[in-house]
């Protein structure tokens, strides 16, 4: 009997799935993509010498080199060089099969691979698509039991997006980088998400903080606060019919008042309140939930994530559908029934997505078994349990409360209404699921009755000031992005994780500080295209996808009108600024004058890395030209908390606050927050750093003294003699010698001239190019190199060279460093796919253990010079 072919996405999952079908079927994976358009295709004319092009031939040249044909959409589809050795063997046992189950995941990319691998395979089989919510098997073979057809209006929604952004990308991001400088680059979904973020760091430079006072007084122990005056109850002063008191002069009149008044009780009020669950997790609230309760970032959150729907214990984790089946329904109900009692169960909640065009009509993010045993500390576990505990809230009970508000009435010149209020929970209800009990309920207005005079005591009056908008937070950019519905749950994670790579964000405090660079980019694209910044836009775009993907429009209609509008808007960016075109980097200069040349002063310049300054001669031609640069160090990294206690200053010019700089030991600059709007700048000279550790500090190479210098990286020594250098260590001290790097004249690299040598860097030990930076080849260590020449190595080094050459699999074995633990430990690559497996080994008590639980990759962190943040100092307050 033949065989049935059965193709997955992802090879964590081809086991689990064999257990649940009979020996009939082949289970196999794709590694996710295997096809993809190429940066040089053939589509692309070759170009003819003495023909002169038009600049709309000029740009459709260029759409078709990225493998896209813009006249009938098209596209050069090749197979990945990554993915060469999973095609050929995904056709070799193909070949024998007669039916080929296209089993990728459920959404628009899982329904985009199988269409792939159909293509790659060939026609001459019969293919069935089977699509499953969860790795169960009752799910698996009910899948099996009821395949269904490979839906191509889905396959076209999701071209579509591809095509949109690698057209966006690839032709705007050339312009970037010459108009407003090196390596930057846009996107069509990542330029907005930027956008966000530069909007709210303006509000924040632009918020004047408004004075405002609040009044309290006790009474046995209870705390009044004055609620209305004269009826008017009183109000945040941001709000629109604003009712505050607004300095210390009204405070003081009110408080005289009141103290001298009569308080009476005037109302007395007990009643009972609930609230309801929350729906269940989709991918944006699990991401928002895992952020603020766990922690974690949005990609490790969807690591895990997708390790818990590979294991088989929660359901698919990208989706926006709140929608719960009436299978898990059934279990959630038994699971309550059992361990909180029946009134706890409300089996009426049903819960309907804010999305009206839900990409999945599928389930929300809920566990597929409540018994699953995992290890408590680990943090598969805590989010498998915050899911757990999200979705059975969300079928339980209200929770109920006890509100008691007492309210005080002094009629003294003017009548104050002053209030106490309490709440006490009085039945958990949904709350039950997260482990809250009932609060011990107590009559809180028993000793007190209307009419009854009470003599307060402590009557203070407390200045407080309004406060700028927060800074986003992963979660909170999640929540903005889908609340203006710019990208979908699948896209949140690389939306986020893009803007950092890129350098138009860091991640300090979980807060993210918006580089200088980031409002130029977001200036100049929304100069030459506004339609592509534009939140309404974006989310239309958005919609338009949702009805390809339902059949309801024409995918090649949606690029004709894209494409139709975006030429023009390109051609026009291209030309000069004084033509219409994008805005060219402007330099503003400074009076520092240039240390290389003294011809000329410096000027300001931003990039992915920071703020620097650049010799105005650096465009010059000739014998003029200079292209010296100086790194420039803002006042956190180079004087640590000393820079919190400095008020910050204002500029003269446009009253915006300065940021500072340091340019050397003996030079300091000022930069108006708002260049290159405005231009001033500000140099002072002065010793701003006294270390005398660091005077004369001998090199370890060649004993000549050492000099405090500064680079992208921040502080560092190097030699005046023979420019060895030496990192400044966060506590200040100097680091230690680096140590010699060991040679293995035997390992070629790849040019064959170059050869590996062992370094050891603060990630740890790997293998690089003998005459870096001529050969930038690098690669982890493998154990079997390092045991071959176990004599070469330091001692500290032999329980690496002793450790375990290969895994299970046969795979591999090599050094990796841990960024969380700070620690070496052995890892393995899949000899097939060259990806890293899941292996872990750590080293304890001389033995080397695997890890109980599977890796997540932490993001990488860029150390860069950051643009200082300009924070609203925070004003002092007073009691009166």
């Amino acid at each position: 009997m033949s065989k049935s072919l059965v193709i997955v996405e992802s090879p964590n999952k081809t086991a689990t799935i064999k257990k649940y079908l009979n020996d009939d079927f082949i289970v196999l994976s794709s590694v996710g993509h295997i096809r993809d358009l190429p940066s040089n295709s053939s589509f692309a004319p070759v170009a003819k010498k003495g023909v002169k092009l038009s600049k709309e031939q000029k740009l459709e040249n260029a759409v078709l080199k990225m493998g896209i044909n813009p006249t009938n959409w098209d596209g050069d589809f090749q197979i990945m060089d990554t993915k060469r050795k999973v095609v050929t063997e995904l056709k070799h046992v193909a070949k024998n099969c007669d039916v080929i189950y296209l089993a990728t995941d459920l959404d628009r990319e899982g329904e985009a691979i199988a269409w792939h691998l159909k293509e790659v395979l060939g026609e001459n089989k019969v293919y069935k698509r089977v699509i499953f919510n969860e790795i169960t098997k009752s799910a698996i073979q009910k899948a099996f039991a009821n395949p269904i057809e490979l839906n191509m209006d889905r396959v076209h929604a999701q071209q579509t997006r591809r095509y949109l952004d690698r057209i966006v990308g690839f032709l705007i991001s050339p312009l970037l980088f010459k108009k407003a400088g090196r390596g930057l680059s846009a996107g069509r979904v990542q330029s907005v998400a930027t956008r966000l973020t530069v909007e709210r760091e303006r509000e924040i430079r632009a918020f004047v903080p408004v004075e405002f006072w609040s009044i309290n007084s006790f009474s046995s122990d209870f705390e009044f606060n004055l609620h209305s005056i004269d009826d008017k109850r009183l109000t945040s002063p941001t709000d629109k019919s604003a009712f505050f008191i607004p300095n210390q002069a009204q405070a003081q009149e009110h408080l005289d008042n009141i103290k001298s008044g009569k308080a009476v009780i005037k109302a007395i009020e007990v009643k009972d309140t609930t609230t309801a669950p929350r729906a269940p997790f989709t991918t944006s609230t699990l991401q928002q939930r895992a952020s603020t309760v766990l922690g974690y970032d949005v990609r490790t959150t969807m690591s895990i994530a997708q390790f818990l729907y590979e294991s088989g214990y929660i359901t698919y984790m990208r989706t926006d559908s709140v929608n719960i089946s009436q299978e898990a329904r059934n279990m959630a109900k038994d699971y309550i029934l059992e361990n909180f009692g029946e009134e706890y169960w409300d089996g009426t909640r049903h819960y309907s997505s804010n999305n009206d065009n839900s990409q999945e009509a599928h389930e929300a993010i809920r566990p597929t078994s409540l018994n699953i045993t995992l290890p408590t500390s680990s943090r598969g576990y805590k989010l498998y349990n915050l899911i757990k505990q999200q979705f059975l809230s969300s079928l339980m009970t209200n929770s109920v409360f006890q509100n008691t508000t007492i309210s005080l009435e002094v009629d003294n010149k003017q009548k104050y209404l002053l209030r106490f209020s309490a709440s006490l929970l009085k039945f958990s209800g949904h709350q039950k699921a997260f482990g809250r009990d009932p609060d011990t309920m107590v009559n809180i207005a028993k000793d007190f009755t209307i009419g009854q005079t009470l003599k307060l005591k402590d009557i203070n009056g407390q200045q407080n000031f309004t406060s700028p908008p927060n800074r986003y937070t992963e979660a909170s950019l999640v929540k903005e992005l889908e609340k203006r519905s710019i990208g979908r749950p699948s896209t949140y994670a690389s939306i986020i994780s893009t803007i950092q790579e890129r350098g138009y964000v860091t991640l300090e405090n979980k807060k993210f500080m918006v580089q200088k660079i980031a409002e130029i980019v977001t200036d100049s694209l929304e100069v030459s295209f506004p339609e592509i910044m534009d939140y309404d836009f974006t989310a239309q775009m958005e919609k338009s996808l949702d009805e390809i993907a339902n059949g309801e429009k024409e995918w090649t209609a949606e690029l004709d009108e894209f494409w139709k509008e975006f030429q023009l808007k390109l051609i026009k960016a291209e030309l000069p600024p004084e033509e219409g075109g994008m805005p060219n980097k402007e330099l503003v200069p400074t009076k520092f004058e240039c240390p290389t040349c003294h011809k000329n002063n410096m000027a300001i310049q931003f990039s992915k890395s920071g703020t620097f300054l650049t010799c105005m001669g650096y465009d010059h031609k000739g014998e003029d030209q200079c292209k010296r640069s100086l790194t420039l160090i803002t006042a956190e990294e180079m004087l640590g908390a000393k820079a919190q206690d400095e008020e910050l200053k204002s500029c003269p010019k446009c009253n915006s606050k300065l940021d500072e700089f340091f340019i050397d030991t003996k030079h300091k600059i000022y930069i108006c927050s708002n260049v290159p709007h405005c231009d001033y700048t500000q140099v002072e000279e002065g010793n701003f750093i006294e270390n005398k550790e660091l005077d004369n500090f001998p090199c370890d190479k060649c004993g000549q003294p050492m000099e405090l210098q500064f680079g992208p990286f921040g502080k560092y020594m190097r030699c005046t003699s023979c420019d060895n250098t030496r990192r400044i260590l966060a506590n200040g001290e100097v680091a230690p010698p680096r140590k010699e790097a060991i040679e293995f004249p035997e390992l070629k690299c790849e040019n064959g001239t170059s050869f590996f040598v062992l370094r050891n860097s603060a990630k740890g030990i790997f293998l690089g190019a003998n005459n870096f930076p001529r050969c930038r080849e690098t690669k982890l260590a493998p154990v079997s190199i390092l045991a071959k020449y176990r004599d070469r190595l330091p001692e500290e080094l032999h329980y690496l060279a002793d450790g375990p050459q290969i895994d299970q699999e046969g795979n591999e074995t090599v050094v990796r460093y841990s960024a969380k633990d700070k620690v070496q430990y052995l890892g393995s690559i899949n000899k097939e796919t060259n990806k890293y497996t899941k292996l872990r080994l750590d080293y304890i008590d001389g033995t080397w253990v695997s890890a109980s639980e599977p890796e997540v990759k932490e993001t990488k962190k860029k150390t860069v010079a950051k643009t200082k943040k300009t924070t609203t100092k925070k004003k002092s307050t007073k009691t009166i």
